[in-house]
């Protein structure tokens, strides 16, 4: 059975902001073109920015063994990317590539946390989005044939979302 599950799109929880922090966010705002095929970033990088499509389509991976990597899934304008790493270990655990020529948005990620610290509607979307990012992710894995590369794989969501979760919980 598929179940896909409904992401939050980022402008909409830009419009729960009140208009002063709307506007201090905005501030810190910049885009980015690329073209199909160039790598927005790498597995490892450090993550400072909470970033989302703007228009167009990008492709997150697990590089594998000889130039063989691994789909994980497709992101589209307005979902946010490296949610993960955002809040649990500031590293990205996937690549990011431009399928089609997109525009990326990137914001502060340490002020977007202040205000969704401050203002509870916007801080219940974060577990939310991390949970439907993370649950299609896991359901697509499971598609694959059985492997020691996809047990690895659940194994490492397994733990990043236990981490997640514990620290949601202790804010």
């Amino acid at each position: 059975m598929n179940v896909v599950h409904k992401l939050t799109p980022f402008n909409e929880i830009i419009d729960l902001m009140i208009d002063k922090d709307r506007e201090l966010l905005e501030k810190t705002k910049y885009e980015v073109n690329y073209k199909a095929g160039e790598v927005i970033f790498k597995r490892g990088i450090q993550t400072t920015q909470l970033m989302f499509l703007t228009n167009g389509l990008a492709k997150s991976y697990i590089e594998g063994y000889n130039n063989r990597n691994l789909i994980i899934r497709l992101i589209k304008p307005y979902e946010i990317i490296g949610v993960l790493a955002s809040f649990v270990g500031k590293q990205e655990q996937y690549s990011l590539m431009a399928v089609e020529d997109c525009n990326c948005c990137f914001y502060d990620l340490e002020l977007y946390k202040e205000i969704a610290r401050r203002n509870s509607k916007v801080y219940d979307k974060l577990p939310k989005t991390f949970v439907f990012t993370h649950c299609n992710i896991i359901q697509n894995l499971l598609v694959l044939p059985k492997s020691k590369l996809m047990a690895e794989l659940l194994k490492f969501y397994f733990i990043y979302i236990t981490k997640f979760i514990k620290k949601i919980h202790l804010h």
